[in-house]
């Protein structure tokens, strides 16, 4: 409680429950995790998603179904922001792939993502979702995924960098070349 109280700590459900619990047995009156969570300043869910005050206590009680951009502290900024990351992706796969790519390809490789690719990308010197056009393009998946394919079973890390490095070869040449 004293990390909270400091502001060094997040308060989970659990803490928020038995706070609610014990104040209840103290004052001897109902007191609601939404009570405790009407809040006279905005609140953080998340990295860059803060709620305007009193819209966990809306949600908690039922009177706010959902939510939307208005309850989010500069939230038609931020949908602006992910609106143009989300265009400039697209760009880089068109620009890459051409205006009639397979989305449901991109989509899968992008959900295999891996930390191994993004790293080859900043080696390379470009952008994730240039980078993962040109994979797709290439080989139709991820880097890291081709790596596994062409790996043989219980391959060492050594072979597997070698062929990490293979592949960033590949990549580099159909980059610098357009791969017309």
């Amino acid at each position: 409680m004293s990390r909270i109280e400091r502001g060094d700590g997040a308060v989970t459900m659990e803490t928020l429950l038995v706070l609610a619990l014990v104040l209840s047995e103290l004052t001897g009156e109902s007191v609601t995790p939404a009570v405790l969570l009407d809040a006279s300043e905005p609140i953080e869910i998340a990295p860059q998603a803060t709620l305007r005050p009193g819209v966990v206590r809306e949600v908690l009680e039922g009177r706010n179904a959902g939510l939307f951009v208005g309850d989010l502290v500069d939230g038609e900024k931020l949908i602006q922001e992910a609106v143009g990351r989300l265009q400039d992706r697209m760009g880089a796969y068109r620009n890459v792939m051409g205006p009639g790519f397979d989305t449901e390809r991109v989509n899968e490789a992008q959900a295999a993502w891996s930390l191994a690719d993004e790293r080859a990308a900043r080696k390379l010197g470009v952008a994730n979702a240039e980078f993962l056009a040109w994979s797709v393009r290439l080989w139709g998946h991820t880097m890291s995924a081709e790596v596994e394919k062409r790996a043989e079973p219980g391959a060492s890390p050594q072979k597997k960098g070698r062929i990490t490095r293979v592949l960033l070869d590949e990549l580099r040449q159909a980059v610098n070349r357009g791969d017309d």
